[in-house]
C-alpha cells in the first residue's frame, strides 16, 4: 500500500514531467512562429506563456527536490534543472533578438507570406536573368578578345592555338 509520502513524490514527478513536457512543446510554438514576423503578437503571448511556464517549472522542481532523498537522484535532478535553465536562457536571448529585429524591420518586410512568396519568385526570376545578362556579357568579351587576339596574330585559350602568356597549346 501506498504510503501519503510516496503519493507526494509521484504527484510531484508528474508535474515537473508535464512541466517540462509543456515547456517543450511552448518551445516548439515559438520557433514556428518565429519563422516569420507575421506571427509578432502571437510570439510575443507566446513568450510571456514560457515565462510563466518556468516560474511555475522552477517552483515545481524545488517541490520534487524537497521530497528526493536519494543523493543520486538529486544530482541528476540538479543537472537537469541546470540543463532547462540553459535552453531558457538562451532561448530567451533569441527570442530577444527576434523581438528588436522586428522592431527595426521596415513595415515592407512584414509582409504576407503570399506576398513573401511571390516576392521570391520574382527575385529568383532576376537572378535568371541576372546571370543571362552575365553570360551574354561574358560570350561577347570573349569574341571580342578572340578578335582582337586574331588581329594581332596571338592566340586565344579557347581556340586550342598558343597562349599568349606561357606559350603552351590550350585545350
Amino acid at each position: 500500500m501506498a504510503t501519503h509520502g510516496s503519493r507526494d513524490l509521484n504527484s510531484a514527478k508528474r508535474s515537473r514531467s508535464t512541466h517540462i513536457a509543456n515547456l517543450t512543446k511552448l518551445y516548439k510554438k515559438l520557433e514556428e512562429n518565429m519563422s516569420s514576423y507575421v506571427d509578432y503578437e502571437n510570439v510575443k503571448q507566446l513568450k510571456d506563456r514560457l515565462c510563466e511556464n518556468f516560474e511555475t517549472l522552477k517552483c515545481v522542481h524545488q517541490e520534487r527536490v524537497s521530497l528526493c532523498t536519494d543523493s543520486v537522484m538529486y544530482e541528476d535532478l540538479s543537472k537537469s534543472f541546470k540543463s532547462s535553465r540553459k535552453n531558457f536562457d538562451k532561448f530567451q536571448e533569441r527570442l530577444s533578438q527576434w523581438l528588436v529585429a522586428d522592431e527595426k524591420a521596415p513595415d515592407d518586410d512584414k509582409i504576407s507570406s503570399v506576398s513573401r512568396a511571390s516576392t521570391t519568385a520574382s527575385s529568383r526570376s532576376n537572378l535568371r536573368s541576372a546571370r543571362a545578362k552575365h553570360l551574354l556579357a561574358e560570350h561577347k568579351m570573349r569574341n571580342a578578345m578572340g578578335e582582337t587576339q586574331t588581329r594581332t596574330g596571338t592566340a586565344c585559350t579557347r581556340t586550342g592555338t598558343a597562349c599568349t602568356r606561357t606559350g603552351t597549346v590550350c585545350t
